[in-house]
């Protein structure tokens, strides 16, 4: 597993636990697919034959393909490209040009700052950036519709929806980092749709709560969930290499992301609420 796909997880319990869980879901399956995509790209140019397409987008010679194919490191920067995509599609919530320009400031400043510390060529971060151009068109363009289906989607559509589009991130490409992602898009989704079935948590009921005691309810959703999600993330970290050579390996690992995803999106939020840090639906009755 790449750890450093993981990192770009970590918005989304924030936005979920603590602003609005329909932003948080749909904030997720876009870096979700995101990832999935810039696995995709990454894998073609990888293949035989589809050197012809690194040499056109890239320009690199014979010898920097090859060493680029053992790195497994070159193609559209995921630095740049999710960067991108999540620091705008925030500043849309706010819908103010203060915040896309910051967008756009700090999407350049840490595409600058991975290049300056050698992690990246500006041709990775310039194809980075084009593909997470065309991501958040297609975001902005459908995005409308999309969360009318959330709405109007019930329990079952919710289920199918899920798993339609994680088993087409399983067929491709073959690497253990699209299994990852598969699996957590499952269980986001699933879980979001557990979660409205049936736990009906509400980030924003906090009850009796205000001004700092909000807060504070607040931070301790965030410290008390991330704090079991890392133990799990860690968990896992440690048990996937021991089972490498079984058979079984791309289930496994799908399981595990399942049930991590499945965590922050259904079974945190049950538990906030047992902790009666957030709302009980019985309580509104």
């Amino acid at each position: 597993m790449e750890i450093s796909l993981l990192l770009w997880l970590i918005p989304l319990p924030l936005v979920y636990w603590c602003v609005n869980e329909k932003k948080g879901l749909l904030l997720g399956i876009v870096i979700l697919i995101s990832l999935w995509i810039n696995i995709s790209v990454k894998f073609l140019m990888e293949q035989p034959g589809q050197i012809w397409l690194f040499r056109f987008f890239f320009n690199e010679s014979e010898r920097v393909i090859g060493a680029a194919a053992d790195n497994a490191a070159r193609g559209p920067s995921l630095i740049a490209q999710n960067t991108l995509v999540t620091l705008f599609i925030i500043a849309s919530w706010f819908g103010k040009k203060i915040f896309y320009i910051s967008a756009a400031l700090l999407s350049v400043l840490i595409a600058a700052a991975v290049i300056l510390l050698g992690r990246q060529s500006c041709v990775d971060a310039a194809a980075g950036w084009i593909c997470g151009g065309i991501i958040l068109c297609g975001y902005f363009l459908l995005s409308g519709r999309i969360e009318s289906l959330v709405s109007a989607g019930g329990f079952r559509a919710g289920i199918i929806c899920g798993a339609s589009v994680s088993f087409i991130m399983i067929l491709f490409p073959p690497a253990k980092e699209a299994i990852m992602t598969s699996g957590l898009l499952l269980g986001m989704i699933l879980g979001y749709s557990l979660n409205n079935r049936f736990v009906k948590f509400n980030s924003a009921d906090l009850r009796e709560n205000a001004g700092a005691r909000k807060f504070l309810v607040l931070a301790a959703r965030f410290i008390l969930g991330t704090a079991i999600l890392v133990l799990m993330l860690y968990r896992v970290e440690k048990i996937i290499p021991v089972i490498s050579q079984r058979q079984n390996i791309k289930l496994y690992s799908f399981l595990c992301y399942l049930l991590i995803s499945l965590w922050v999106y259904v079974a945190a939020p049950w538990v906030f609420i047992k902790l009666r840090l957030a709302g009980s639906p019985a309580e509104d009755q």
